[in-house]
């Protein structure tokens, strides 16, 4: 069985995890906490990733048994700057492998730290699911 995924970010919204993930987004598993990382924003652009960083964290959600369609959606989602890779997260204090969209090397990250319940993030949503978003998602 596939370790589960480790969403935050964008993902954290459940409008746009309905529009990617639509029942799967139902299936949220425990919050879990990824060390030593945190979540700034893709230089440029509305939404994060996470970079490594001495001391900080990301908070996040599990999900497990993602369908294999539904992996090739957000493997879509999130490319071409992110990559897949395999990460311990910590869980209510037991630490458990899962996996997570990283941005790749050759991205530049901000220094500003992104978060999911910012004012800057709830106005500028919609904004977002209309410059991401396909009229087929939608």
């Amino acid at each position: 069985m596939r370790p589960p995924l480790f969403i935050y970010g964008t993902l954290l919204d459940r409008r746009i995890r309905f529009r990617l993930l639509r029942r799967w987004a139902l299936h949220l598993g425990p919050k879990a906490r990824l060390s030593n990382h945190t979540c700034v924003y893709v230089f440029g652009k509305a939404y994060p990733s996470v970079k490594k960083n001495s001391g900080a964290s990301t908070d996040g959600r599990l999900i497990y048994n993602l369908p294999t369609s539904i992996i090739s959606i957000l493997d879509d989602y999130e490319s071409p700057e992110f990559l897949e890779e395999k990460i311990k997260v910590n869980v209510s204090g037991r630490m458990l492998s899962a996996r997570c969209y990283i941005a790749k090397d050759n991205v530049r990250l901000s220094k500003t730290r992104w978060r999911h319940n910012s004012r800057l993030w709830q106005r500028n949503v919609e904004k977002y699911i209309r410059c991401y978003f396909s009229p087929s998602l939608s």
